[in-house]
């Protein structure tokens, strides 16, 4: 197990600020070492959704698994899951809206209008709501989270 550190270790870590000629992300050699960046959009935006799920998901595990990070992962597994959900209204409004006169809508951060299109999509293909969740789901509020600051900071 390894020893915690004192206030001083930390103060005195080894830290250096970005150089000139520094480069934020290094393509390696190995092709099969890299990430996959994808060039068309629509492959990019399905990593993405998968990506902040897959994320959010194993975030959910490690504070299941110990307890002392759940207060640190709670905002990034909130952000992640709500980049998933943004992320999806988007493609499916993308992929499926044009057929039925529905734009697909890159300009809104706001889950509320991506849901009010989405159920507008839904109705105008004449999808069955047989357990009556869309109106349920079009109820939960999704305005954005308002965090106010503690005295001080």
């Amino acid at each position: 197990m390894a020893k915690r550190k004192s206030f001083e270790d930390l103060l005195n870590a080894e830290f250096r600020w970005p150089r000139q000629g520094d480069v934020p992300f290094v393509v390696a050699d190995e092709p099969f070492d890299n990430a996959n960046i994808a060039d068309d959009g629509f492959t990019r935006l399905v990593l993405m959704t998968d990506g902040y799920k897959e994320a959010g998901d194993l975030m959910v595990q490690a504070a299941s698994d110990d307890r002392s990070k759940r207060d640190v992962l709670v905002f990034p597994i909130i952000f992640n899951y709500r980049q998933f959900l943004e992320l999806s209204l988007k493609y499916q409004l993308a992929t499926y809206g044009p057929a039925v006169d529905i734009e697909p809508n890159w300009n809104t951060h706001y889950l509320d209008k991506l849901w009010d299109q989405f159920w507008e999509m839904l109705e105008r293909y004449g999808t069955k709501d047989p357990d009556e969740a869309d109106p349920v789901v079009g109820n939960i509020e999704l305005a954005p989270v308002v965090w106010t600051a503690p005295r001080g900071l």
